[in-house]
C-alpha cells in the first residue's frame, strides 16, 4: 500500500513544474539522439541512457504528484538536484565549447530554467534549512516526501 499526503501549494506546483519540464526536454533530447546518424556505439547508448534515464524519473515524478504517494518528493528533490548539476556542467561546456550562438541560447535557456525548477523544489522540501542548520540527513518530511 502506497502512503499518500496532501501537497503544500507551492511544492505541488514545484513538482508538477519540474516534472512536465523534465519529460518535455528530455523527449526532444531522445528524438535529437535518435536522428543524429553521426552517433553510434557508446557515444549513442550513453547520451540515450542519460535522456531516458531523467525522462523516466520526470515521469516518475509526475505519477507521485498526481497519486500524492510520499516518494514523489524525494525523488523530485534528487532530479532537481541532479538536474541542476547536469546543466550547470553542461551549461559551462556550452558556454566555452565551439559552438553557434543559437544553440548556446537554447542550452542556456534549458540550462536556466532546469536549475531553477530544481532549486524551487530542493527549496520547497525544505532540503535547504535542513543543510543550512547543518541537518542535512534531516529535512522537513512534513511537508512532503
Amino acid at each position: 500500500m502506497q502512503h499518500r499526503r496532501e501537497l503544500s501549494p507551492g511544492l505541488n506546483r514545484s513538482l508538477l513544474a519540474l516534472g512536465l519540464w523534465t519529460v518535455f526536454i528530455w523527449t526532444s533530447r531522445v528524438r535529437n539522439i535518435l536522428a543524429d546518424d553521426a552517433l553510434a556505439g557508446w557515444s549513442l547508448t550513453w547520451r540515450l541512457g542519460a535522456a531516458i534515464g531523467f525522462m523516466a524519473a520526470g515521469i516518475l515524478v509526475l505519477v507521485g504528484r498526481f497519486g500524492r504517494l510520499s516518494w514523489a518528493g524525494t525523488l523530485a528533490g534528487v532530479l532537481g538536484a541532479v538536474g541542476a548539476l547536469w546543466w550547470l556542467v553542461r551549461g559551462i561546456g556550452t558556454l566555452f565549447g565551439d559552438f553557434g550562438v543559437g544553440f548556446i541560447v537554447v542550452h542556456t535557456v534549458l540550462a536556466v530554467v532546469s536549475i531553477t525548477l530544481g532549486y524551487l523544489v530542493v527549496r520547497e522540501l525544505g532540503w535547504l534549512r535542513s543543510l543550512a542548520a547543518g541537518r542535512a540527513d534531516r529535512y522537513d518530511r512534513s511537508r512532503y516526501g
